[in-house]
């Protein structure tokens, strides 16, 4: 009787034993899932982070722009109307 007594603890003992690391296995799991989803929001981050860059650096460059074509303009006007007066025919 001993001899099963102690089969039937060290039975016991063992399924304990494989619960702990059925759960350690699901924390690691979940653990896993949290990381990836960490994963996920660090690239969208980076992604929306990019395109805002672009955006903002894109309205630099269009203002720059129109400031330049305003300033052509002016001068070609000012250029224009004081150089030559003469219909040429």
């Amino acid at each position: 009787m001993i001899s099963g007594t102690n089969q039937g603890e060290t039975r016991g003992g063992n399924d304990q034993a494989g619960a702990i690391v059925v759960a350690g296995n699901a924390f690691g799991e979940a653990a896993g899932m949290v990381l990836k989803i960490i994963g996920a929001v660090i690239v969208i981050w980076l992604a929306f982070s990019l395109i805002g860059f672009i955006f903002k650096a894109v309205g630099t460059l269009l203002v720059v722009a129109a400031v330049a074509t305003l300033g052509v303009v002016a001068y070609g006007a000012i250029k224009g109307k004081s150089g030559n007066r003469q219909i040429r025919g």
